[in-house]
Order: structure tokens, then sequence, then C-alpha cells
């Protein structure tokens, strides 16, 4: 489907679970809601309910569980765990409110991580002053701001790269940014080093 992008925004709203609760409201599952045996709302009743950033607002999208398959496996986004399926449903609902599951083929990152949020976002290219950048990545920490980082030269490869870097980096991969700091080589050379995980990963 193309929607690299959104499986990374996925995966950072899982890494921040403040933020994941708030769309992923945790009063729900597959087993009943809670409720004592014999209520009328104890049973499972087949609806699930996901919070999005609209145009300025946060707006309930509700969806079935009925996930779209290809010879018993989930057509799009799925999880490395087989009963693991918020993914899949989120994406559902996401799809919803954007009309079709065809129409996340056109996002981006920036797109979904402001639907995910609810905040502004913005991006920074790092390729003129990497220690200028360094002071605003560590300003905007303390801030408490959510960072991504992803190397690519270009939007389609943010799509369709899965190419990996000498230092194992993944091109197109939206990694989570969590610290940076300002260190000196054994030669006095000083250099900045970033904490990152991979939101796809074990790292």
């Amino acid at each position: 489907m193309g929607d690299k992008w959104l499986v990374s925004c996925l995966g950072v709203l899982h890494l921040s679970k403040g933020l994941f609760y708030r769309v992923v409201p945790a009063d729900q599952g597959f087993g009943n809601s809670g409720e004592p045996p014999g209520s009328p709302t104890a049973e499972y009743a087949g609806v699930f309910r996901f919070r999005l950033w609209w145009c300025g607002a946060w707006v309930e999208v509700l969806v079935d569980d009925r996930l779209p398959a290809i010879h018993g496996r989930l057509a799009f986004v799925q999880s490395r765990h087989s009963d693991q399926f918020w993914p899949a449903l989120l994406e559902k609902a996401y799809a919803k409110l954007h009309g079709s599951y065809e129409a996340l083929k056109y996002g981006t990152l920036l797109d979904g991580l402001s639907d995910l949020t609810g905040g502004i976002t913005e991006s920074i290219a790092i390729r003129q002053d990497p220690t200028a950048c360094g002071r605003v990545l560590a300003k905007l920490l303390d801030m408490t701001s959510l960072i991504t980082c992803t190397v690519n030269n270009n939007q389609q490869q943010i799509r369709a790269s899965t190419e990996k870097l000498a230092n194992g980096i993944q091109m197109g991969i939206n990694y989570r940014l969590y610290a940076i700091e300002r260190v000196e080589t054994f030669n006095g050379e000083a250099v900045q080093l970033v904490k990152l995980r991979n939101p796809l990963g074990p790292w």
C-alpha cells in the first residue's frame, strides 16, 4: 500500500504511552467490557473507537472488527504478535477518516504525526550546520517535544526504501530521538551523539 510512513508513525505512537492511550482508549478489547456478568454492556460488541486529530480537534472514529485479509493474513498493517490487532484497527480508523485505504498511499510522516499527536509538526534538515541543529534539538528535548528523525533524499525514498547504511540506520524509518550529547573523542575532537530507537524493532 505504500503507507510505510504510517507504520513508522504508529511505532512512534506506541513508544509514547501518554499519547498512545489518548488515541487508543484503554477500556476496550476483544473480551467483555469489564462490566459485571449479566450487565447489558458486558458482551463484546465488535466495535472499537479511536481518537484522531482532525481539523484542529480530537475526533472519535468508530470501526468494526472486520479487517481486510488475503489468504488468512492481514492485507495491510500487521503486528509481529498474532494477538495484537490495534495497529490494523487504528489503520482502518485512519483510512475511514481519509475516505479509503487507497488514500493512505499519499500521506506523509509529518501529516501522520500531527494526526496522531495533535501537535504542530516541523521538518528540519541538518545538512548545513549539524552543531546549530544539535542545539535546537537539545532545546526541544528540554521542552519535552516528541522528536523523530529519518535519513532520506526525497519523499519517494521514505515510502519505498529499505536500504541500510553502514552504521545500521535504515533509510526511510522514522526513529524516535531520546537524547543528544556533545562529547570529546580521544583526539580532542567534539562530536554530537544521539540516542535513537527504531519503533519497528528492538532498539
